[in-house]
């Protein structure tokens, strides 16, 4: 998970290729996705979790 408000999208593409990979884009999310839009970070990690295990 990335931001792209002060910066490019460029890592966060480029390492989206990688295989088992996802680029998720948090609209309206500053450097701490995490504190900022908690309910929408765990349930992306639950649904990616749950693919691969």
């Amino acid at each position: 998970m990335f931001s792209a408000a002060h910066g490019s999208l460029a890592q966060p593409e480029r390492l989206a290729q990688y295989a088992d990979a996802e680029l998720h884009l948090i609209e309206a999310c500053g450097h701490v996705p995490h504190r900022e839009k908690p309910q929408l970070i765990v349930q992306t990690i639950k649904e990616f979790v749950a693919i691969y295990t």
